[in-house]
């Protein structure tokens, strides 16, 4: 019985050998386990932590950069004190003048416009404003008031038609209304805009002005080459009709170069015109370039004999 009992609790020594290295080794892994998932919710608990001051930071960025925005956009404005004139003749229009250029609201410049051939038509539906080229303007009691001496701006993309194009313009709005450049007025409804320095005047023309400024320098360097043309040869001995003409052809020429508002086809034409008199007087272009030429070099000649003729002098003493 004894050594039946001690073969039994042998037996059982021996099996519990066997399988305690077994729930030993799943313990450990179960451990490892738990360390793992705990350090994946310490992590998860770090990048929280990282999102939620990233997210602070986000905000007071937003918030500077609000502040920044708003100072840009709201900005001191005053109203121009500039006369405008159309196709030389003074018109009521008033508007600001911002950073040196004009802005004036939409109806306003319809009115002064509405009795040439570039009048256009304001129509405001469905929050949208279209503009239609050629269409009557009916002038209303709010159009043409004088505004404030000073006051407020910000710059507005507002949505406005020209036919079925967006308008392209820079527009400030201003006590609840909008104000275009008229510059990008006049390139979107086809009439001239220039400006006069001298009589602190802003010229609005029912054409297109000179836009072709090589052309328009190109006339300015023909009629320079009056006393040239006129000390030729071909001149002296030219019929009496044909000095007549080149004579009519250079005072047009004259009268365009100092037209603010001319438009490309009259300085073209213009151009064209005195070039045709020069040629009727047997003047080829190149011949009279070639003279012109040759005046500048003898007055080069004559400046420099005069600056050795002084340094002579000066050693002299």
């Amino acid at each position: 019985m004894i050594k039946k009992i001690t073969s039994v609790t042998l037996a059982s020594v021996l099996l519990l050998s066997v399988a305690t290295p077994v729930k030993a080794e799943e313990a450990k892994e179960v451990k490892e386990e738990v360390k793992v998932e705990q350090k994946i919710e310490d992590k998860k608990e770090e990048a929280k932590e990282e999102i939620k001051e990233v997210k602070e930071e986000a905000k007071e960025v937003k918030e500077e950069v609000k502040e920044e925005v708003k100072k840009e956009e709201v900005r001191k404005v005053k109203a121009t004190t500039q006369k405008v004139r159309l196709d030389d003749k003074d018109v009521v229009i008033y508007g600001y003048n911002i950073d040196g250029e004009n802005y004036f609201k939409l109806r306003d410049v319809a009115a002064v416009l509405k009795d040439s051939k570039v009048k256009f038509g304001v129509e405001y539906k469905d929050g949208l404003v279209t503009l239609t080229k050629g269409a009557d303007y009916k002038v209303l009691d709010t159009d043409q008031k004088e505004v404030k001496a000073e006051s407020e701006a910000m710059l507005t993309n507002d949505k406005v038609k020209v036919g079925e194009t967006d308008l392209t313009a820079k527009a400030f709005k201003i006590d609840g209304n909008n104000y275009y450049r008229v510059r990008d007025l006049g390139k979107a409804l086809d009439f001239g805009v220039d400006y006069d320095e001298e009589a602190n005047t802003v010229l609005l023309s029912s054409e297109k002005v000179a836009e072709n400024k090589e052309v328009k320098e190109a006339l300015k360097k023909e009629v320079a080459k009056e006393e040239t043309v006129k000390a030729t040869k071909e001149f002296k001995e030219a019929k009496v009709e044909d000095q007549a003409k080149y004579e009519e052809a250079l005072a047009a020429a004259k009268s365009i170069v100092d037209d603010k508002i001319a438009t490309d086809e009259q300085v073209e034409n213009a151009l064209k015109a005195l070039k045709e008199a020069e040629e009727k007087l047997g003047l080829k272009e190149e011949k009279a370039e070639v003279k012109e030429e040759k005046k500048a070099e003898d007055k080069k000649e004559v400046k420099e004999d005069k600056k050795v003729e002084e340094k002579e002098v000066k050693e002299a003493k």
